[in-house]
C-alpha cells in the first residue's frame, strides 16, 4: 500500500510539471507571451517590436515563410525567415531573425517551438534566449 501511494505521488508531480519539447509549460514568461496578441517579437521584459500600423509597414511571402516589419526609412526593420511552417503544437523549427535599429534580440538563428496558432498567426517561443515572435 505505501508503495503505491509513493508511486502515486511521484506520478502525481511528474505530469503536474508537465515539460514541452523547450521547457516547462508554465513557465511565466511563457504565460505573458501567450496572452500578447500583435504581430513582432517579444523577450521576458514584453515587447521588443510589435507592428504599429501608424508607423511601419509589413510585407508577408506567399509561403508564408518570410515575415518583415519595418519603418518608412529602415531605420526599424525586423526580418523574421521561417525554415519551415510549423503546423503541429511543440513542434520545433528554425528561425532566422535580421534586424535593424532593434534593441532586446540579436541577429542568428533561433530555435523555436510552436506554443499557438490561430487562423492568422503562430507564436513561436525560443526558450533558451527567452524570446517570442507572433508571426501571420
Amino acid at each position: 500500500m505505501k508503495k503505491l501511494i509513493i508511486a502515486s505521488l511521484l506520478l502525481l508531480t511528474m505530469v503536474s510539471c508537465e515539460k514541452t519539447p523547450d521547457g516547462p509549460s508554465d513557465d511565466p514568461r511563457r504565460i505573458a507571451f501567450l496572452a500578447s496578441r500583435e504581430q513582432g517579437a517579444y523577450n521576458e521584459k514584453g515587447v521588443i517590436l510589435v507592428f504599429n500600423e501608424q508607423m511601419h509597414q509589413k510585407a508577408i511571402s506567399g509561403d508564408k515563410l518570410q515575415s518583415r516589419i519595418q519603418n518608412d526609412e529602415q531605420t526599424e526593420l525586423l526580418n523574421l525567415e521561417l525554415s519551415s511552417r510549423p503546423t503541429t503544437i511543440n513542434e520545433v523549427v528554425e528561425l532566422k531573425v535580421t534586424s535593424v535599429g532593434v534593441t532586446g534580440v540579436k541577429d542568428g538563428t533561433y530555435k523555436v517551438v510552436l506554443l499557438k496558432s490561430d487562423q492568422a498567426k503562430l507564436w513561436l517561443w525560443d526558450e533558451q534566449n527567452y524570446v517570442g515572435f507572433i508571426v501571420p
